[in-house]
């Protein structure tokens, strides 16, 4: 599969073949996640038409959708329409991204709540709050969701190929404390309020040290 854009050989269409449905969803989510990166994280581009033209066929449905004796000469060009999927990109409406930008509003004040709290319950006697330095992230691990969608739209989505959606930027609310504790703190008030109006969409902390 030619995934660069840069690359000499160049395809109309790709096909990739996995044995289920969920390996199916997993390879889905990635090529959506890689169209909306629009590079890796090392910035060579992607080559967006190959990746919207990328179909992928899970055998688990096809044994299902086929007769037994059609399963030994069927070809690829004769599979079913409904066991060739593409990733989603799905509309929303300028209410739904209404709707996740006052979500947002509000991730951030819990944001700022939570690391304000930690603050308070870590910090020693001279002030400080001893922890390691790092970074944190709340993600987002649905790329075929309206909320990435709507993310995007918003400008609140980082997208980075083979890392993935960065939702925002809460850790700006450890109010200039290094420490990673705090910025988790900041992350996971954001998540918890994310979680509440979006149960549908799945988020997640990430965080690394510096």
């Amino acid at each position: 599969m030619s995934g660069l854009a840069d690359e000499p050989h160049q395809f109309s269409q790709v096909v990739v073949v996995v044995p289920t449905k969920k390996e199916a969803g997993r390879v889905l989510d990635k090529l959506k996640e890689l169209h909306d990166a629009g590079s890796h994280n090392y910035d060579y581009a992607y080559n967006r038409t190959t990746l919207e033209n990328t179909f992928v066929v899970a055998l688990d449905e096809v044994e299902v959708a086929v007769s037994a004796d059609k399963l030994l000469t069927i070809r690829l060009d004769d599979l079913p329409t409904s066991t060739i999927q593409k990733f989603a990109r799905p509309a929303v409406s300028p209410a739904f991204v209404a709707g996740v930008k006052s979500a947002l509003a509000e991730a951030h004040k819990a944001a700022a709540s939570a690391a304000s709290e930690c603050i308070a319950q870590r910090m020693n006697a001279d002030g400080d709050v001893l922890d390691a330095c790092g970074f944190a992230h709340l993600m987002l691990y649905s790329p075929q969701s309206p909320v990435a969608t709507a993310l995007i739209e918003l400008g609140e989505a980082t997208v980075i190929g083979g890392v993935g959606y960065w939702v925002s930027n809460f850790s700006q609310h450890a109010q200039g404390c290094q420490a990673l504790c705090v910025k988790e703190a900041a992350v996971e008030g954001a998540r918890a309020v994310m979680e509440r109006y979006f149960p549908d969409a799945a988020f997640g902390l990430e965080s690394s040290l510096d």
